[in-house]
């Protein structure tokens, strides 16, 4: 998992790079390259949701014995925010 851990995060570092670069920040690229720009960092964030998620299940089997079957977490946590909603799966709404 360690391997797993430090090759995303390296992943990561390599997409926020390309993402730092000047023609990503003023928005000079020509649109394909901006779209690349953009499912780069579509895929990191997705990414970065995935390997915690993993984690987490990882950490519930061993700390409660609790095994919660791959795909059956949200991975997302999102929250659908609009100017004036601010709902979530995971809110107390009444």
């Amino acid at each position: 998992m360690l391997t797993k851990v430090l090759q995303h995060q390296s992943d990561t570092l390599d997409t926020l790079g390309n993402l730092m670069h000047h023609d990503a920040i003023t928005g000079t690229s020509p649109v394909k390259v901006m779209g690349d720009f953009s499912a780069r960092a579509v895929g990191s964030k997705k990414g970065v949701q995935s390997l915690a998620a993993e984690l987490l299940l990882e950490k519930i089997k061993q700390h409660h014995g609790v095994t919660v079957a791959p795909g059956k977490l949200d991975a997302s946590m999102e929250y659908w925010a609009t100017p004036d909603d601010y709902t979530s799966p995971y809110s107390h709404a009444k």
